[in-house]
């Protein structure tokens, strides 16, 4: 009867609702997010970086983006990460203790969305752009 029982559950969560309920394996999590008013050193970094990137942007551009800070963020494996940036919903968010205002985080989150993902981890830009100090 166990038995019976372990494959009914089985075949159960074999559907699409079970799908829907378990998370993803790579999924990033965050905790105690708050959406966030970037402040000015955002949209100088954010201009900044759409110069270095050689992209033309507008006020709607960044307008576009949803900033926000969390506690906490990590990855599936325990790693934790100063930053993270969403293609949709389109947003950024920030370590709110040790990022929100970091440049170096700050301008690599926004390479990922000036260039709408396409620029990976490793591609020469992210040396090239990354905002690493900000001159007096």
């Amino acid at each position: 009867m166990t038995r019976v029982l372990a494959v009914l559950l089985l075949l159960a969560c074999a559907q699409p609702l079970c799908a829907q309920a378990v998370p993803a394996a790579n999924l990033t999590r965050w905790w105690e997010e708050e959406l966030m008013q970037p402040t000015d050193l955002h949209r100088f970094i954010f201009d900044a970086t759409a110069e270095c990137l050689g992209v033309e942007v507008t006020d709607a551009d960044y307008d576009a983006i949803s900033w926000w800070v969390a506690d906490f963020i990590q990855m599936p494996d325990y790693t934790r990460l100063g930053g993270l940036w969403t293609k949709n919903p389109r947003r950024i968010i920030l370590d709110r203790w040790r990022t929100w205002t970091h440049p170096e985080y700050i301008s690599h989150e926004l390479i990922h969305d000036i260039t709408n993902g396409s620029v990976e981890h490793g591609d020469p830009l992210f040396d090239k752009c990354t905002i690493t100090v900000l001159a007096p």
